[in-house]
């Protein structure tokens, strides 16, 4: 993502009754995903506690912080993924999103689709290739 851009996860999760501090804390991850996020971090950027910041979340957003952080890194990967050739290193993905390793992306990944992020991949191209057909039919 650029900056500037606004995400889908950001769009989701976003509304006019949104405190401002969850807003920012929000914008954090969204300015900081491919680094390690701290709740510590995103609490003082918001200018609130962290105790405060995660109960609060979760009031308002249903999720926790963590599982957002998640959400928005796993939103990230499909967008790469999407973009990437199917032989793209899951390593280079993992570091670049903020995942400690291709393995525990993986992990992540299939919780959150139900699928691992290179099946994800092969059945997004492959539905590429069947509507680029389609078209010219």
């Amino acid at each position: 993502m650029k900056l500037g851009e606004t995400s889908p996860v950001t769009n989701k999760y976003s509304g006019p009754s949104l405190p401002l501090y969850l807003k920012k804390a929000m914008e954090y991850v969204e300015h900081n995903y491919d680094r390690e996020i701290q709740l510590t971090d995103a609490a003082l950027q918001a200018g609130v506690s962290s105790a405060y910041l995660s109960c609060r979340f979760s009031k308002y957003l249903g999720i926790s912080f963590c599982d957002f952080v998640k959400y928005y890194r796993i939103q990230i990967v499909i967008s790469l993924l999407e973009k990437s050739p199917v032989d793209c290193s899951l390593d280079e993905i993992a570091d670049k999103t903020g995942f400690c390793d291709a393995s525990y992306l993986n992990h992540c990944f299939k919780n959150l689709t139900g699928v691992t992020p290179r099946k994800y991949q092969i059945d997004y191209y492959a539905r590429q290739k069947q509507e680029n057909k389609n078209d010219k039919s």
